[in-house]
């Protein structure tokens, strides 16, 4: 089976697979050692990405949703809140085992994202792949400089699938985008004009 390539873009963006990528290079970047890096990257790994979809994955079965990826905007909020402890857990958990700060502000961006989403979506079909893909760019740029540039590219890429896949409007898409970008950038910045 052939699959197109804005449906393999959408699928390597997805807010399932791009906090894989940040999680791998956050922790790897902040890491002291490699029994450091496993760690970060799996407390990440696991409440970013296995139990999201595990979640997904049930309430499909359960027929709450009707698929992993969410397409219908009216299933989005049942998601939304059944995944909502994900981010807290992962930060708490973070937190006690003394995690690096960038580490923490991921998981305290992912979790304001997730709230901004959840209430937009009581009105439009906020685009969660753009979110994951900005977002993550936006973090990038905090913790990598100038080297994350050519992650910007992910940005556009991602805005062409979902609009070529007909999943969103245009202003959808770019909601997501602009609305993640600035959640990363306002929480990573606060942190930074604090110290």
């Amino acid at each position: 089976m052939r699959i197109s390539l804005p449906r393999l873009m959408s699928r390597l963006t997805s807010p399932y697979v791009a906090p894989v990528f940040v999680g791998f290079l956050a922790a790897w970047r902040y890491a002291i050692s490699l029994r450091s890096f496993f760690l970060w990257f799996s407390i990440q790994l696991v409440f970013t990405t296995l139990i999201p979809g595990i979640i997904g994955l049930a309430l499909v079965r359960r027929g709450w949703i009707t698929e992993l990826h969410v397409p219908r905007q009216e299933d989005r909020t049942v998601f939304y809140l059944s995944v909502a402890p994900c981010p807290i857990a992962a930060f708490l958990l973070l937190y006690l085992l003394n995690a690096p700060v960038p580490l923490l502000l991921l998981a305290i961006g992912y979790m304001a994202t997730l709230l901004a989403f959840t209430l937009i979506n009581l009105k439009t079909k906020i685009s969660s792949h753009a979110g994951a893909v900005s977002g993550s760019v936006a973090a990038f740029f905090f913790m990598f400089k100038s080297a994350a540039l050519p992650t910007l590219i992910f940005v556009p890429l991602v805005i062409w699938s979902r609009l070529a896949l007909r999943q969103h409007s245009l202003g959808q898409v770019l909601l997501g985008t602009l609305l993640a970008a600035a959640i990363m950038v306002s929480v990573f910045s606060a942190y930074h004009l604090s110290r």
